[in-house]
């Protein structure tokens, strides 16, 4: 998977409804899809990552006691380099942009796939998500709640 990575905000809500902005990366966002990666610079990064909301799916604060347990499991699993970022996402009824700080907890090693996965499970449900995301080698994953 490549992130192409945009100019500017208006550039990117332009192109896609969902992207991030990422401290030490930029605005960017993961995709296979060649129309998206045809218009702009591409960048491949291989990481292991977890995305840690501060936000739940009904918009109240995510607990400090969850998001503090969610990095402290990240840390001892090896995911210790943090990223500040937002996501983004554009309403489908008002074409409004919406935001949410995330931190992204991350290592350049591979770290066990299984307990990281196994982590994003459990912070769906600890921070009240309908997604979490995670990256396997630089690949965007999420686990979802079941509908």
């Amino acid at each position: 998977m490549r992130r192409r990575l945009f100019d500017s905000l208006a550039d990117a809500q332009s192109a896609t409804s969902f992207f991030i902005s990422e401290d030490g990366v930029g605005i960017w966002l993961g995709t296979d899809e060649e129309s998206v990666l045809a218009g702009g610079q591409t960048v491949v990064i291989r990481r292991d990552a977890l995305y840690v909301p501060t936000l739940t799916r009904t918009g109240q604060p995510v607990p400090s006691i969850v998001r503090a347990k969610a990095l402290e499991r990240a840390e001892r699993l090896g995911l210790r380099e943090r990223h500040a970022a937002i996501g983004y996402w554009t309403l489908s009824e008002t074409g409004e942009l919406q935001e949410e700080s995330v931190d992204i907890v991350l290592s350049r090693e591979p770290v066990d796939r299984a307990a990281l996965e196994h982590l994003a499970v459990w912070l769906l449900e600890a921070a009240e998500q309908d997604a979490v995301a995670y990256e396997v080698s630089g690949r965007v994953e999420h686990v979802r709640r079941d509908a």
